[in-house]
């Protein structure tokens, strides 16, 4: 196993780690039409699970965190959507998930705002999160 492989395999235990599952395994199991895809895919995610969030300077809320606020930035709603899952299940409160929302709205406009606001309804809906119902 080369260098490259052991990195990927190294990657994917972190991936598994973090979001559960096996889904970059299962991907990686069905194979690759091109060498280039097969590099594409493993360099950069390996990068991403091994030199960034499996670092110990911040714990994965925080990872979460930042990670929803830049993708708000950019405006990279399937990924938004899947890190605000993410960040649900690493910790971040919804009402934590709003503010970070409303901090990075004041920055990135209103409409960037709506969408995310838009967005984390739908994840609160898929996650069974329902203000209406809390006692009080």
């Amino acid at each position: 196993m080369d260098e490259q492989q052991q990195r990927f395999e190294r990657a994917l235990e972190v991936s598994e780690r973090i979001y559960g599952g096996t889904g970059m395994r299962d991907i990686a199991a069905r194979g690759y039409r091109t060498q280039g895809l097969r590099d594409f895919s493993e360099l950069t995610f390996s990068h991403c699970m091994l030199d960034l969030w499996d670092r110990p300077q911040l714990d994965l809320r925080a990872r979460s965190i930042a990670q929803i606020a830049g993708l708000m930035a950019m405006r990279q709603w399937e990924e938004l959507e899947i890190h605000m899952k993410l960040g649900l299940k690493n910790g971040i409160t919804p009402d934590e998930l709003m503010e970070v929302i409303l901090q990075t709205t004041v920055y990135g406009g209103q409409a960037m705002g709506h969408t995310a606001v838009n967005i984390a309804g739908r994840v609160f809906k898929e996650s069974g999160i329902d203000e209406r119902k809390r006692d009080g």
